[in-house]
């Protein structure tokens, strides 16, 4: 109710409250790891995500509808690269690098997503994929990556949800990812 009702902090100290022995605990702290990352508190956002995805459960997809949080927590990841490039290139790498491996896990399970969001969630998986990799080929300038990035960047074209035409935010991340894909193959 908190958190459907805008208080967060409020939401934040209810969902901290849940131990590892709580039946709830993975639910709960993802949804904290989404708090965190929509005020942009990466490091926090990164810390609960890691801890959810260390639950044998999620690890081992016993639950299948945790597939998510892979997509989840390489957001977070990547968003951390982004926050650090400029001030430290070398740990915007490690973030980039890890956002990659959560991302790939997420894309081998994203028939698992839950039915509600489906869509946006194969979006996000694909599109931070692509933008991870993309970011950790400029952090580097590794030739050996471009193949990789370009390749990316063609499988969220290719794998960009129907559903999602036409709305304008989506239509808006196809189209840089058409510009981004032409860049890399041009280079």
């Amino acid at each position: 109710e908190a958190e459907t009702a805008g208080r967060l902090e409020e939401a934040a100290r209810l969902y901290s409250a849940g131990s590892k022995d709580h039946p709830d605990y993975v639910e709960l702290h993802h949804r904290l790891g989404q708090i965190h990352y929509d005020k942009r508190d990466y490091d926090r956002a990164i810390a609960e995500l890691e801890s959810v995805q260390a639950a044998p459960e999620v690890q081992e997809l016993v639950f299948k509808q945790y597939a998510i949080v892979y997509t989840n927590l390489g957001k977070a990841y990547y968003a951390k690269g982004a926050e650090v490039f400029r001030a430290n290139r070398n740990d915007a790498v490690q973030h980039f690098a890890k956002a990659v491996k959560a991302l790939d896990r997420a894309r081998e399970n994203t028939r698992f997503f839950p039915n509600e969001r489906h869509d946006e969630a194969v979006h996000d998986t694909y599109y931070y994929r692509a933008l991870a990799y993309h970011n950790l080929y400029d952090a580097t300038r590794r030739e050996a990556l471009a193949t990789t990035v370009e390749f990316a960047w063609h499988e969220y074209l290719d794998q960009f949800p129907s559903t999602l035409r036409g709305k304008p935010e989506y239509e808006q991340l196809r189209e840089s990812a058409e510009k981004m894909a032409k860049q890399v193959q041009g280079k």
